[in-house]
């Protein structure tokens, strides 16, 4: 199987040396290249993979931080992914605004674009939104002001975690107090078979109830 890298910067294709991509599921990701080019380059940068015939997937898409000549014939670029912009100050004072109109003004200032469910908290205005810190913390701010996690009505995170806990629980009370039901000692392979039989319909039990507690909280959620 042969690994297809293509890398375009400002929409022109470039041929790529050397790349090495870091994603990070709590912060904006980055990425280094060595490409082939005589002049420095600057602008969206869109890095895609491939296996063999297969449809190319976009692995990274980001802009150019920074741009340092290797040699008269390459430059190292530093790239960070799009959202790397909401680490910029953000300053914001609105007023009267629900979730969209809160979005859409830092989409307007960030260039970013942002997709809002269908959901009566997406529709609540708040009397006043305003944020003197980074465009992170005016996201972080969206949950506490119109309750879209933690302060959501129809489910709480922390009571869904606790409930889980309470299932482990019942299900370690269970194991401890289980017990042979009184009559003749089985056999050996009679034995196994009933403790793998009823392992397995706790298990199934269990799991059914986790399920439903984690269904529930993601259909309240989205």
């Amino acid at each position: 199987m042969k690994l297809h890298k293509v890398l375009s910067i400002a929409g022109k294709v470039y041929p790529l040396v050397k790349d090495d991509v870091r994603l990070d599921l709590r912060s904006p990701g980055r990425a280094s290249f060595t490409i082939k080019s005589e002049v420095p380059v600057r602008g969206l940068v869109l890095f895609d993979l491939g296996y063999n015939e297969r449809a190319l997937q976009r692995h990274f898409i980001g802009h150019v931080e920074r741009c340092t000549q290797a040699s008269s014939l390459e430059h190292v670029l530093f790239c960070r992914e799009l959202t790397s912009v909401l680490a910029l100050p953000l300053p914001m004072n609105l007023r009267h605004v629900d979730m969209r109109q809160v979005l859409g003004e830092i989409a307007a200032r960030t260039g970013l674009r942002f997709r809002v469910p269908d959901k009566p908290y997406a529709k609540v205005k708040a009397p006043y939104f305003y944020s003197l810190a980074t465009g992170f913390q005016a996201m972080d701010s969206l949950a506490q002001v119109f309750g879209t996690w933690l302060g959501s009505e129809g489910v709480n995170v922390l009571q869904v975690v606790c409930d889980l806990i309470d299932l482990v629980q019942a299900m370690n009370t269970q194991l401890a107090a289980h017990t042979h039901v009184p009559g003749p000692t089985p056999s050996r392979p009679r034995c196994r078979g009933l403790h793998r039989q009823g392992r397995a319909g706790a298990s199934a039990g269990w799991a059914a109830q986790a399920d439903h507690c984690v269904n529930h909280a993601v259909h309240q959620i989205y």
